[in-house]
């Protein structure tokens, strides 16, 4: 495998990776198919609410007897009603209704009667004690819309988390591309040392065993390129699958500055952070349930008021007359009332709801405790992973040229092959830890953004 060569090279930013993860990786789908799903459950409790139409239509052919009739009588009759029905956010439900009904009644083998009826009707139904004037519906519209706010709060974490995991690839990779071409360069130097050692030889100036010490570190050399080649390669997979692009070529990781210099960071609330906004949430909806439960569990009191008018006569149109005149005219005003003498389900719904509220609010405050103890050593990991950045680079920088003046020295003969050597084995330390620590300190500046919500906003 030779250098990679950068004009042939598919240039990739930290950005460009970021956009693709969010907008061909599957996660980054499943992520928005998941956040859908509490807009879904909110419509459903708003259904509630919805405007509903019934209608029903039967026939029904009766020879039964009766104890006001043991006679064979036969009857035929057609029944037909259509009716609509709603609630409010008071607890108030409608009923508006109209009915229609036609019998033929066969008294004897030579006498049929014919009866019509007409009837409409208006009914109110008002919750006084278990859902008294709507609150339990209200609070279950309340608690859904809260869970589609804290859906929206998890997509921007799962969001934020999928960026993370992409950016991390990236800089994973470009160390790992960095380290293959350093493995390269290393092996092409101890090459180029293997020739200076034989040079030598020809002139009866090396001394024992120094052919022998110079091929061991080739052989060690050549193994570390073919690692650094399959890490590279196998890394460079899980980017292309997680972004979803096919590399064509090699790549070339751009970035600049490389090294940044530590951002000025503005202090923050924790209370703002999302991740807290979410667990406030999330116990504020736990008090909300509690209060639910509460309600639904009162005893069953309802006022039922229900105002009906009808008509009935041998001709359909003097049935519908009487029944339009509302001339005879049916009220009824009611209470009904039920409510279970020992219910082990209602103590054990006021005690899941009590339950999931101290869950909540331990939740809340171990986040607390967590994000401010992260924000504080994600600040102290960033400071040190910076000067870890600059003093690898500075170490290596020193260490190049120290390589440089010991080769002349070397092929001067006033160096010994093995400070030599353990002078490469410096050097190319210094390059790992160089690579190394850029990547660290990148990693490090989206992990702290991340903890400040500064990578998705």
């Amino acid at each position: 495998m030779t250098s990679t060569d950068v004009r042939a090279a598919e240039i990739l930013t930290p950005q460009e990776v970021v956009d693709a993860v969010l907008q061909k990786s599957y996660k980054a789908e499943r992520i928005k198919y998941s956040a859908q799903e509490s807009y879904i459950n909110l419509e459903k409790t708003k259904g509630l609410f919805d405007l509903q139409l019934t209608m029903s239509a039967n026939q029904i052919y009766d020879e039964a007897e009766s104890y006001t009739n043991s006679t064979n009588v036969q009857t035929k009759s057609l029944y037909g009603d259509i009716g609509f029905a709603k609630k409010n956010y008071l607890g108030t439900s409608f009923q508006v209704g109209y009915l229609h009904q036609t019998a033929n009644i066969l008294k004897t083998a030579d006498s049929r009667t014919n009866y019509v009826q007409d009837a409409g009707y208006l009914q109110i139904r008002q919750s006084l004690w278990n859902n008294l004037f709507g609150k339990t519906d209200r609070l279950n519209v309340e608690i859904a819309e809260r869970e589609v706010q804290e859906s929206e709060i998890n997509k921007q974490e799962q969001t934020e988390n999928l960026v993370m995991t992409a950016l991390r690839a990236y800089w994973d990779t470009y160390v790992a591309q960095t380290q293959l071409k350093d493995a390269l360069d290393a092996r092409q130097k101890y090459q180029s040392l293997i020739t200076a050692v034989q040079k030598r030889g020809r002139f009866g100036l090396d001394k024992g065993g120094e052919y022998a010490q110079v091929m061991a570190e080739a052989t060690e050399a050549d193994i570390n390129v073919k690692k650094a080649s399959l890490n590279y390669i196998n890394l460079l997979d899980n980017l292309s699958l997680l972004i979803k692009k096919e590399f064509k070529s090699d790549v070339q990781f751009k970035v600049e500055p490389l090294i940044p210099a530590i951002p000025k960071l503005q202090d923050i609330g924790i209370d703002q952070l999302r991740v807290i906004r979410n667990a406030q949430s999330q116990y504020d909806t736990a008090v909300k349930k509690l209060d639910t439960a509460k309600v639904s569990v009162a005893p069953k009191l309802d006022l039922v008021g229900k105002a009906t008018t009808t008509g009935y006569d041998e001709l359909a149109s003097s049935a519908y007359s009487e029944f339009a005149s509302g001339k005879k005219p049916t009220y009824y005003v009611g209470i009904e009332f039920a409510t279970p003498l020992d219910s082990s389900s209602a103590r054990a719904s006021l005690a899941s709801a009590q339950l999931d509220i101290s869950k909540k609010n331990l939740n809340l405050n171990e986040l607390k405790e967590d994000t401010q103890n992260n924000l504080r050593l994600y600040t102290i990991q960033l400071e040190q992973a910076y000067t870890a950045a600059t003093g690898s680079e500075e170490s290596e920088k020193y260490r190049s040229r120290t390589v440089k003046e010991q080769e002349v020295e070397y092929r001067q003969g006033r160096l010994p092959l093995r400070d030599l050597l353990k002078t490469y084995k410096d050097y190319f330390d210094s390059q790992a830890r160089k690579v190394r620590a850029i990547g660290d300190y990148h990693i490090t500046l989206n992990l702290l953004a991340a903890q400040r919500d500064e990578l998705v906003k």
